[in-house]
């Protein structure tokens, strides 16, 4: 499930250095069914009854990580969560993020910053702000360097600025 240790483990990419930090889903194989701790995505099929003992998706959620949300209220319940390859649908992917790409990526720490505040309260919203600064200074720090020879680096260095002054905030 979603943490604020995990998060910084893979922002910082060294997930791949200890497994626990990673997501589950990293790297098993797709085609196989399992249970898993949430589901990311566009569609998810669930049973009626599960959804009316927790409730639909969170609308306060103006963008990404309602999943999440539904997924943790959803296994505190006592339900399960499958992932089944047998059901297929085709979602074109970031096809309306994509067009207001920096604010969407501003939006989804805004989200994750609010699912930390519902399920975890003040303390975890302040350590996972406090991961996600140190992060995204070392980021910063290795765009910004890049910045002179990088049109790409120099946007992710504005990026992360961005990110950085508005999180105190979120």
């Amino acid at each position: 499930m979603l943490t604020p240790e995990r998060e910084f483990w893979r922002l910082m990419s060294l997930d791949r250095l200890w497994r626990r930090a990673s997501y589950a889903q990293a790297d098993w194989d797709p085609q196989i069914s399992r249970l898993v701790d949430v589901i990311i995505g566009a569609c998810l099929l669930l049973r009626r009854t599960a959804l009316e003992q927790v409730g639909l998706l969170d609308e306060n959620y103006f963008m990404y990580t309602e999943e999440v949300d539904l997924c943790y209220r959803l296994a505190q319940a006592g339900w399960e969560l499958w992932w089944v390859p047998q059901a297929s649908v085709t979602h074109h992917g970031g096809a309306s993020s994509k067009q207001v790409a920096e604010e969407m990526y501003i939006q989804l720490y805004r989200s994750k910053v609010r699912f930390y505040r519902k399920f975890g309260g003040g303390f975890r919203v302040t350590r996972y702000k406090f991961l996600l600064r140190i992060a995204y200074m070392a980021r910063l720090a290795i765009a910004a360097l890049g910045a002179r020879f990088s049109t790409s680096l120099r946007a992710q260095a504005h990026l992360f600025r961005r990110l950085l002054a508005e999180l105190p905030e979120m």
